[in-house]
């Protein structure tokens, strides 16, 4: 089995700062993003209060009801340093066990970065809905890593996209860069 697909499956229970962590899901994902998280991938740096953020968010069953409350805000007047630094590489454990997606290839053509592309988040939700019958809620509360692997196993399936042996994308990326830099000392 790939290990990108066990990882998907199988979960550790993830407790940081007293947050006991429900299953990365779409939702939660959704909820960072809106709320600009460094820790989705946002540019700014990292802070305490963004820290708490996420760990509120993602102990929730349903995070499009968060609000920061009280408790939220008296873990972030007595976070120390060691503690915040603690709390963001558990944080990021918890996202890398809920979301090793698998990398895939398309023979699609004409991708025109002039036209707006659906979030990739939103085009999750949409296609587990429609390849699978899903309610749009079940999508959204969905573990994302492994709705995205049903989602590449599907279409695979269906001749779209392949996933990518990690060997074979190794092996790509050292293709690409090596004709990169052939390219720049023929220029």
């Amino acid at each position: 089995m790939i290990d990108g697909l066990a990882e998907a499956f199988l979960h550790n229970e993830h407790k940081v700062l007293g947050y006991k962590l429900k299953p990365f899901s779409c939702a939660h994902y959704a909820m960072l993003d809106a709320l600009k998280s460094p820790l989705v991938g946002h540019t700014h740096l990292v802070g305490k209060r963004d820290l708490i953020v996420a760990l509120s968010v993602c102990s929730l069953s349903n995070p499009f009801d968060w609000t920061l409350t009280g408790k939220d805000w008296g873990k972030l007047l007595f976070l120390t340093d060691l503690r915040f630094k603690r709390g963001v590489k558990k944080f990021g454990f918890y996202v890398q066990d809920y979301l090793d997606i698998p990398e895939t290839y398309s023979k699609q053509k004409n991708d025109n970065d002039l036209f707006w592309h659906t979030p990739p988040v939103l085009s999750i939700v949409t296609k587990a809905a429609h390849y699978f019958g899903m309610t749009l809620d079940q999508c959204w509360h969905y573990p994302m890593g492994l709705l995205c692997w049903h989602i590449r196993s599907h279409e695979e399936l269906n001749g779209g996209g392949r996933i990518i042996d990690p060997e074979k994308q190794r092996l790509i990326v050292e293709e690409a860069k090596r004709a990169q830099a052939e390219a720049m000392n023929n220029a």
